[in-house]
Parts: C-alpha cells; sequence; structure tokens
C-alpha cells in the first residue's frame, strides 16, 4: 500500500468515528427523531385519547305542561316549582271551561268565562296559585250571549222637580254596563221622560237633565259613539206620575 492510500484510509476511519460520536451525543440528549418527533406524535396520540374519553356533561330538559279540568302532563325539570304538588287545585281553578299551558315563567289562559268580572277573579287566582313569580298571559274570551229580557230595558226613577241620579241608579245600570262591555256591537238607548204637570218648558229641560245625569254614568265605561240620548214618542209616562219621572235604558 501506497502512503498516499494510507493517509486516505487513516482520515476515512478518523471521520466514520467523529459521525459515531455525533449520533451517539444526539441518541443520548434526545434530540434527535425520537424526541422531536416520536415523542411529540405520542403526546398528541394522549391527548386526543383524553379529549375523546372527556364526558359529556347533561343537558337538563326545560319545564313545560298543559292543563284542564281533567287532565295534566309535564315534562322537565320540575324540581323548582312546588304548585306541581297541587294539581287538584290547578284543577278546581280551570273547570271546566278554561285550559291552562306554559313553562315555568309563563302561564297561558285559555277559554271562556261569562262576565268580565269572572274572567278577572280567574287570572287573580290563578297568579295566586302559581306565584307573583309567573307571568299569566291572559287569553280568556268572555261569552256574548243574547240579552237576558229583566236587562233590556232598565229604569231609572227620579223624585219630582230633581235630576240628580237617586242613590240606586248606578246600582240599576251594573248588570246592563256589564252586559255592554262584553258585547262591543251593541248601543244604548236614553230617554228621559216626565210628567204632565206644571211648565211643559221646564218638564222638557227636566227630562234632558235626568237623561244627561244617565249618560254621565254610561259614558265610565261605554264610549260614546254606542250611547244614543234619543227622545221617546211619549213622554208624560201613560199618566202615572212616577212613570213618567224616570229614564228609561235599553239596548239594541
Amino acid at each position: 500500500m501506497s502512503k498516499q492510500q494510507s493517509q486516505y484510509a487513516t482520515w476515512t476511519w478518523v471521520i466514520v468515528l467523529i459521525l459515531a460520536f455525533v449520533l451517539l451525543w444526539i441518541l443520548m440528549s434526545g434530540r434527535g427523531m425520537h424526541g422531536s418527533c416520536c415523542h411529540s406524535t405520542s403526546k398528541t396520540i394522549v391527548e386526543e385519547s383524553a379529549t375523546e374519553t372527556t364526558a359529556t356533561p347533561s343537558v337538563t330538559e326545560a319545564f313545560s305542561f298543559s292543563a284542564s279540568a281533567s287532565s295534566f302532563s309535564s315534562k322537565g325539570d320540575a324540581s323548582n316549582l312546588t304548585w306541581v304538588n297541587n294539581v287538584d287545585t290547578l284543577h278546581s281553578l280551570l273547570g271546566d271551561d278554561l285550559e291552562a299551558s306554559g313553562d315555568d315563567r309563563v302561564i297561558i289562559l285559555t277559554g271562556t268565562v261569562n262576565s268580565e268580572a269572572e274572567k278577572q277573579q280567574k287570572v287573580s287566582d290563578a297568579q295566586a296559585f302559581f306565584g307573583e313569580a309567573t307571568i299569566i298571559d291572559n287569553q280568556i274570551s268572555v261569552t256574548t250571549g243574547p240579552l237576558d229580557n229583566t236587562l233590556s230595558i232598565a229604569k231609572i226613577y227620579f223624585d219630582s222637580g230633581h235630576h240628580r241620579l237617586p242613590p240606586d241608579g248606578a246600582d240599576s245600570l251594573q248588570l246592563m254596563v256589564a252586559y255592554l262591555e262584553n258585547n262591543p256591537d251593541t248601543k244604548v238607548i236614553i230617554s228621559g221622560f216626565h210628567d204632565a204637570t206644571g211648565d211643559l218648558a221646564k218638564n222638557q229641560t227636566l227630562a234632558k237633565k235626568r237623561a244627561q245625569s244617565v249618560y254621565d254614568v254610561l259614558i265610565t265605561t261605554i264610549s260614546a259613539e254606542r250611547i244614543d240620548m234619543r227622545k221617546p214618542v211619549s213622554t208624560d209616562g201613560g199618566g202615572e206620575l212616577m212613570e213618567a219621572r224616570r229614564v228609561e235604558v235599553s239596548v239594541e
């Protein structure tokens, strides 16, 4: 072997040894593929596995219900609602004509009742039952049945020479006013009468003032376009003094 070939072989082994030491250092220090690639990949797989195995939290279903006089159904969480344990009282409150539905915040009342007063009482009872924090959506309607014969004409009697409404005058109009409120398509007719004694002009003026006194009561609840001040065909009351000193209120 020549001297040049010998030197070449020597340097080759030197380079091989250097590379071997470098590779060994990389492996021992964790800076090679095992540390930067494989270790990172392993960590990612563990993190993904942990994410997949995390339990999904359960969602509580919102409460809702519907009820009538004979039925009650609900779903969802009612643990914070005390009234749910007293369904019999709810059945009694609704009666045969009403239904209730809603959730833990808003209750809808539907159905029909016979008067505005009964409607408001049902809402008041429902508010007391469900609690003051609950909103009552009042969708109850009032029955608009035919006017009873006893209510078709109301007669208000006045003392001789007086036109102010007597103490029982407003009470005499109460049932008719309730009917008018529940039947908005109807009109009310007011007619004033007077007796045949005394000055005719003064009697006619007195009859108008008496009719105006009744008008002033009705206008507080009935719109003006539904009130007709109408002069009767005969104003003297048929000869009877008491009948002559009256105001008639009728519905048409």
